[in-house]
């Protein structure tokens, strides 16, 4: 390949499932209390109560995990590197059946490769892509989606995990031959120096880990083929049972259903998920979907169970919907349901149908 030639070899969108292992919850929490954190400060505002933890089938969401990071931030001062100080308490076995595929891995290369495969079971907060330009292969981490106030922190942690990883499982005691950080320098880089094996660039255009293609791809342990082909069966049927109703969808469904079924207009809610318009609109039609059809389905959700309290007027109903007049929700509900709010309150409940 020419050094000219540059190509794409597998990108991650940050997880299209809004849904996520309550692990990086249990990571994060043992963390702070390690620093003399009470659990509950820790959980603060994420509707979790300590015995939560302890469950293993317990899902979250990835607003839920911003709420935690910001806990932690606030609580331990955002201090430059706490991020990657976070990520290196993320052992392989953290990420599962991902983990477990990725350590059957005979090099650092394919290793890469099956965790941005299955990267929406992960608890990733950026999204990732791996290029291969003449000798040497990029990891590029961004942001977007990320609030703002939480960029460092998300790109800190996923560099933590990526070099805990690489070193445990392939030997590496340096993350890559160059690192650049998309945010300003901190005061003091001596942290990212010592957890990283590279002093990095700080400032610069994207977040981006420089390796070595040849060295990428030679393999450092013996691998195994039967483990990675079972791992990886057991990947694909949690992506699919997680992609039967995931991604940013459910994600604004989730948000539509938290504001009592008065949705608010796309720019906003794009605003809130920190994406455009733009791209809110892409994202949902790569999902077979639209903000108008989510804002239906969670509207018709909300007026047939006021529907079934009948001290709610039709009139009232239609303004808690955000309607400005009964008929425009009238005239909604009938093309939801094929049928007007008064014939759906009269009608026989389906058991003596």
């Amino acid at each position: 390949m020419e050094a000219r030639d540059k190509k794409l070899i597998i990108e991650a969108m940050k997880t299209a499932a809004s849904r996520r292992s309550i692990t990086s919850f249990q990571v994060m929490t043992a963390f702070g209390t390690s620093r003399g954190l009470e659990l509950r400060d820790c959980l603060a505002g994420t509707g979790l109560r300590p015995g939560d933890l302890d469950d293993p089938v317990m899902m979250v969401t990835i607003d839920q995990e911003f709420i935690l990071i910001r806990n932690l931030l606030r609580l331990l001062g955002d201090t430059p590197g706490l991020g990657l100080l976070v990520g290196q308490r993320f052992h392989f076995t953290s990420l599962g059946s991902v983990g477990f595929a990725v350590a059957s891995c005979a090099s650092m290369y394919q290793g890469f490769e099956v965790a941005l495969r299955y990267m929406d079971l992960t608890f990733a907060l950026t999204s990732f892509r791996l290029e291969e330009e003449g000798d040497e292969c990029r990891i590029v981490l961004a942001d977007d989606g990320v609030p703002p106030d939480l960029h460092r922190f998300a790109l800190e942690r996923a560099m933590g995990v990526l070099k805990t990883q690489a070193t445990a499982l392939f030997g590496r005691q340096e993350l890559g031959k160059y690192l650049e950080f998309s945010f300003p320098r901190p005061a003091d880089t001596r942290l990212y120096t010592e957890l990283l094996g590279v002093e990095p660039v700080f400032g610069a255009p994207r977040t981006v880990i420089g390796l070595d293609a040849a060295t990428m791809k030679q393999p450092v342990q013996a691998g195994s083929a039967v483990a990675l082909h079972q791992a990886e069966e057991q990947c694909r049927q949690l992506l699919a049972e997680r992609r039967a109703r995931s991604g940013l969808a459910d994600r604004i469904c989730e948000r539509l259903g938290r504001m009592g079924g008065n949705p608010p207009e796309m720019e906003r809610m794009a605003a809130e998920l920190c994406l455009s318009a733009r791209t809110l609109r892409r994202r949902l039609q790569e999902e077979g979907t639209t903000y108008f059809a989510l804002c239906d389905e969670v509207r018709r959700t909300f007026a047939e169970r006021l529907l079934a309290l009948p001290e709610q007027s039709v009139e009232a109903i239609a303004e808690r919907l955000g309607y400005s007049e009964a008929a425009g929700f009238i005239h909604a509900f009938k093309r939801w349901t094929g049928m007007t709010p008064r014939a759906f309150r009269i009608k026989p409940p389906a058991a003596e149908q």
